[in-house]
């Protein structure tokens, strides 16, 4: 459910965020300008699970070369990753939480195969 207008997140949005309100005189590089706008057009307040949060899009440098890792370059990081776990397991269970809140708040998802090998970054 998409919230357009939520006074209370914008009220936390402008304390924390307060880069939106610098003076029109306040010189910004051409990055600075391309992050303000992608921030100001793409950042939405939605209700998740009877919260509102704000989703806001990652800030890249505008035209960043894609990032595609091939699976021998990120297997052994994940390989240590599930040697650590199995090895203490009650880690093991706060990870898998973690995971499970970000898929229940639907913050992520398993990609299908067809997802992955059509994807242009990974």
């Amino acid at each position: 459910m998409e919230v357009k207008h939520c006074t209370k997140c914008e009220k936390l949005w402008q304390l924390t965020y307060s880069f939106s309100q610098t003076p029109k005189h306040a010189l910004h590089s051409k990055q600075d300008e391309y992050a303000l706008e992608c921030l100001e057009q793409k950042t939405k307040c939605e209700e998740i699970n009877g919260t509102k949060r704000y989703r806001t899009p990652l800030l890249r440098v505008k035209n960043a070369p894609v990032l595609k890792a091939p699976p021998e370059a990120v297997m052994p990081a994940l390989r240590r990753m599930e040697r650590q776990l199995a090895r203490d397991l009650d880690h093991a269970s706060l990870y898998d939480q973690e995971i499970q809140k970000l898929i229940d708040t639907g913050c992520v998802r398993k990609l299908t195969s067809d997802e992955v090998e059509s994807s242009d970054e990974t």
